[in-house]
């Protein structure tokens, strides 16, 4: 860790910018600085031994699911459904409200883009959906049966009409006409640092702090850098979502010629973070810059009998880097991405808000994580208000054990520092900390819905902590 830090009291609260980078789907252990054995991410390694590393938890193992965590400190039984709660304040609002100029870059990532309410806040927000010039566009059909599925009306059987065409159409649209699903990690660098550029540095911006947020997608399935790659075209016939794959058809081979893509994403994605780095030294912006380098959830190499980041929310999918470049120290080694938000706002002297579940980790320590799963089914087939009948799969954690609640198979308990793969369901022989546990899942997910049921409709306000 940096020697340079220290307890946020004893600085003088100077608006530091803030940047927060996330990798789609990374885990944590497929970084070098959290295992040596692993060689693809030599600046994201500098980057950690230079400044402070952390263990990541994310709140959920899908990204629908872990957003409402990062941006609003909340979970996504906490708002509706892949819908943010239109008054409910976000990170990006406070920040602004606060004197930042604020500007995105996501890599075409339909969940969290303003479509989704993920735009609030924000002076400038690039998706790359809605640009009809970008080859990583989606096209608006796409998008327009995705508003269709989502939307409040009750289309009945013909939503399953929808979700065929749509399947139907994103093959004609990456598979024959061959347009990217996501948009590639270098234009994406390119162009935030255009934009830098051009409406921060030369404009009447440059006097005010900025926030930005860049979001790659090159390390999540189908892998963009590598589409041409011998391995995947022989391989991507079984390389499928869990819900319509047959695992038969995935032996040792194919997993480790998916876990060889994975790595060389993981490159790709690293050496444009190199480029930002010193983009940022170049320009006299890196010593005043609050970085932070996240993921929102992990990725499964059949760790637990599947592949993706389905609604499992075992520690391959939840643990997540945490790398942070900043004056002010936190008090815990394992960090939680429900605190993102309030511990951004404490370093910049920001309020932070009551409905905010998460706690500042410069002041406060945090004793239990929590992680809570929708199931994609569920995300496409789904009114707004109909939050009753969403399905979770969640999880609580001491550091010591593991609780895990899945709404058709039940409570399963695992010993983590005895089995650290999560392999043996423990929960007979140590009823004391399943009861426990169990309680304490119960207060943090269960009471705070229940509580909410009456306020469907309207805005979520949360918690006061």
């Amino acid at each position: 860790m940096s020697k340079k830090t220290t307890n946020s009291k004893s600085i003088n609260q100077k608006k530091h910018n803030v940047l927060l980078i996330s990798i789609d789907a990374l885990r944590r252990d497929y970084l070098g600085c959290y295992n040596s054995t692993k060689k693809h991410s030599k600046n994201i390694d500098k980057f950690a031994k230079e400044n402070q590393i952390y263990n990541g938890m994310a709140t959920a193992s899908n990204t629908p699911s872990s957003f409402p965590g990062i941006f609003y400190s909340k979970y996504m039984s906490d708002q509706n459904g892949c819908y943010t709660s239109k008054n409910t304040p976000s990170l990006v609002e406070n920040l602004s409200n606060s004197g930042y100029y604020t500007f995105a870059f996501n890599a075409c990532n339909t969940f969290i883009s303003p479509f989704f309410g993920y735009g609030k806040g924000f002076d400038n927000f690039e998706d790359y959906i809605t640009n009809k010039k970008e080859i990583a566009k989606p096209s608006m059909i796409n998008v327009g049966i995705f508003k269709l599925i989502t939307s409040k009306k009750n289309y009945g059987p013909f939503r399953f009409v929808l979700n065929i065409f749509r399947d139907l159409y994103r093959f004609y649209s990456q598979q024959i006409m061959k347009r990217l699903p996501f948009t590639k990690a270098e234009k994406l660098t390119s162009d935030f640092i255009d934009h830098l550029d051009n409406n921060v540095l030369k404009s009447k911006k440059a006097h005010r702090p900025f926030f930005a947020w860049i979001h790659y997608m090159d390390v999540h399935y189908p892998f963009v850098p590598f589409l041409s790659d011998e391995k995947y075209k022989i391989e991507k016939g079984s390389w499928k979502r869990n819900k319509i794959m047959n695992l038969d058809r995935v032996n040792k081979q194919t997993v480790h010629d998916l876990i060889d893509i994975y790595h060389n994403s993981i490159s790709v994605v690293d050496k444009q973070i190199g480029r930002i780095i010193k983009t940022l030294k170049e320009k006299n912006l890196y010593d005043n810059t609050i970085i932070l380098i996240i993921s929102d959830h992990g990725e499964e190499f059949l760790d637990h009998n599947g592949l993706d980041h389905v609604a499992k929310d075992y520690n391959e999918l939840l643990h997540t880097p945490f790398i942070l470049k900043s004056p002010f120290k936190l008090k815990q080694k394992h960090v939680s991405l429900l605190d993102l938000s309030p511990t951004i706002l404490d370093f910049i002297g920001s309020p932070i808000p009551k409905t905010m579940r998460g706690i500042p980790l410069t002041k406060k320590k945090r004793k239990y994580f929590f992680s809570q799963t929708a199931f994609y089914k569920d995300l496409r087939l789904f009114d707004k208000l109909e939050k009753q009948f969403h399905k979770y799969n969640e999880s609580v954690s001491n550091l010591k054990f593991k609780l895990i609640h899945n709404p058709d198979t039940g409570y399963k308990l695992f010993n983590l520092k005895n089995d650290p793969k999560e392999t043996k369901d423990v929960s007979k022989d140590n009823l004391k900390e399943f009861k426990q546990l169990k309680n304490e899942l119960s207060k943090e997910l269960h009471s705070t819905n229940q509580k909410e049921k009456a306020v469907l409709s309207a805005a979520i306000e949360g918690i006061d902590i």
